[in-house]
């Protein structure tokens, strides 16, 4: 019975390496070896026998996900409001219902759309059709950003230590503000 149980550990590290080993060739080759992104489809272009799996873009989601980039380059949505008109416009979660906003925000930030794959550590240019381009790309970050308020957010005083004081009682940040003496 132990020497079923040492076969079967045997196999299982075997198998752990072939598809370790198949998935390295496939990044190797500049494919992406794992799920699609949403606006992707993952096709068999191989044999039933030696199947060969590519990403290649879906015709019904692709060019929603292209209008999503568009949008949210205007500045003139919330990630809150673009979830709302992309389920009009028929980009929808699983059962029909809106993309929540965290799920628009890793969609807005993949790099994969452009054309760039990051995988295990690695990165690097992919064989698939980009749906955006690093330009449009760029654009939505830069308009993260200002949502974000990085970008427009000007101090009116620069206080020494501003963020790095805390209370030591109820643990919060100390902040500092001008008073005019009367």
């Amino acid at each position: 019975f132990g020497g079923i149980i040492g076969i079967n550990a045997f196999y299982s590290r075997l198998t752990g390496r072939k598809v370790k080993k198949s998935l390295e060739k496939k990044w190797e080759n500049g494919w992406y070896p794992g799920w699609a992104s949403l606006g992707y489809l993952n096709v068999n272009i191989g044999t039933k026998d030696k199947p060969n799996r590519v990403i290649e873009i879906d015709p019904t989601l692709g060019p929603l996900v292209i209008r999503l980039f568009e949008l949210y380059a205007t500045g003139n949505y919330s990630l809150l409001v673009l979830a709302k008109k992309m389920h009009d416009m028929g980009l929808s979660a699983r059962k029909g219902k809106p993309i929540c906003d965290s799920t628009l925000q890793q969609i807005l930030t993949n790099t994969f759309y452009y054309g760039w794959m990051k995988w295990n550590g690695m990165e690097k240019w992919g064989n698939h059709k980009p749906l955006i381009t690093k330009e449009l790309f760029d654009q939505c970050q830069y308009i993260a950003a200002q949502h974000r308020q990085f970008l427009i957010r000007v101090h009116k005083h620069s206080f020494l230590l501003r963020g790095f004081i805390c209370c030591k009682t109820h643990n919060h940040r100390l902040t500092a503000e001008w008073h005019k003496h009367t």
